[in-house]
């Protein structure tokens, strides 16, 4: 395993660190790494025009680096509350069954005549 924890953070140059070593990032040596790179892909862009489509690879590094970082949940309730939501109104028993101290479907309309009193 010490192995394999060398090789990942001394060695493998990782795509969402601009492929610099988490070492290097931490030190702080990857700013000088990627502004070497930057000028590179500069002088290369002004010396064959031809073979560029678009400008140069951003270098930049990022603000926040995570492991495995969240995803924002794009996906949103739709308006009115969706298929879920419509259900648990329309059946105030589906709507308790969610709780805690509902233990069956019996319970469950007992409950919800009680929330409707």
């Amino acid at each position: 395993m010490s192995q394999f924890v060398y090789w990942y953070n001394e060695k493998h140059r990782h795509s969402g660190l601009q492929f610099v070593t988490p070492r290097q990032r931490h030190e702080g040596s990857a700013l000088v790494i990627l502004e070497k790179r930057r000028k590179v892909y500069v002088e290369a862009r002004s010396r064959h025009p031809e073979r560029w489509a678009r400008g140069t690879r951003n270098w930049a590094l990022s603000d926040k680096v995570a492991l495995n970082p969240i995803k924002e949940d794009h996906r949103r309730i739709p308006e009115g509350g969706g298929w879920f939501l419509k259900r648990m109104r329309s059946n105030p028993a589906a709507a308790a069954y969610g709780r805690s101290e509902a233990k069956s479907l019996d319970e469950c309309a007992r409950l919800s005549k009680a929330d409707q009193s």
